[in-house]
């Protein structure tokens, strides 16, 4: 018998992030003393 294969599901799609949204985040990393990593993470988006 084969083993059976789960389809991997596409990620949702979600809009593109707006310019404030970005400046935000990036004033966020400057402000906070949290690295780059940590603020993706806790935003939930990737760098």
């Amino acid at each position: 018998m084969k083993p059976t294969m789960k389809k991997k599901k596409k990620p949702a799609y979600h809009k593109p992030y707006d310019e404030e949204y970005k400046r935000q985040a990036v004033d966020l990393v400057i402000t906070s003393g949290k690295t780059c990593e940590q603020v993706v993470r806790e935003l939930g988006c990737s760098a």
